[in-house]
């Protein structure tokens, strides 16, 4: 994982000079933050510049699958197969997308689900619940073990789960983590 300090330095560069092949490390940031189709766009243009820059091909598919691409993001994922080892590498991306997919399809959600093809009156009311997006959520393990010391337990687990989904290399020191502060 990236540090901020690297990750700031990485927006820095792209700044002073977008032909960088940091690029990809910046768009990586993008996507942490949930501004997808700027990353999208960084890395179309850094791709077109670094053809055969394996990671960044990776955040793209990634990228890709935020936007709903399911498609095209698999698919590059896939053209690249033969590229990316270990296998559980592979294998990580892959499912990192479809859990992606799974999070953004309306059945995930328990929202209602409005039917784009039927006739609604402008002074008919939709209820819809407002979500507020966590996209400034801080993603070390120090957070989560301060969190977990002052009794948010929740908190805690999520940031770990998803470090766990980062750093898969170190899903068992996760799971361990994770056993220690739940309240069982």
């Amino acid at each position: 994982m990236v540090s901020e300090k690297d990750s700031a330095l990485f927006s820095i560069i792209y700044e002073l000079d977008n032909k960088s092949p940091k690029f990809a490390f910046y768009a990586d940031r993008l996507l942490s933050e949930g501004r997808f189709g700027e990353a999208k766009e960084i890395l179309e243009k850094g791709l077109t510049l670094f053809p055969d820059y394996l990671t960044a091909h990776i955040i793209y598919s990634l990228c890709l699958a935020h936007l709903g691409m399911y498609r095209e993001s698999e698919k590059i994922l896939e053209d690249h197969k033969n590229l990316i080892y270990p296998t559980s590498t592979y294998n990580y991306y892959s499912t990192r997308i479809n859990e992606i997919k799974e999070i953004n399809s309306p059945v995930a959600s328990n929202e209602p689900q409005v039917n784009p093809t039927e006739d609604f009156q402008a002074d008919q009311e939709i209820d819809i619940p407002f979500k507020p997006q966590k996209t400034n959520l801080i993603y070390t393990e120090t957070y989560a073990k301060i969190l977990a010391n002052q009794g948010k337990i929740a908190e805690a687990t999520e940031i770990l789960k998803e470090l766990q989904l980062r750093n898969p290399e170190k899903r068992q020191y996760f799971d361990k983590l994770l056993k220690s502060i739940s309240p069982e």
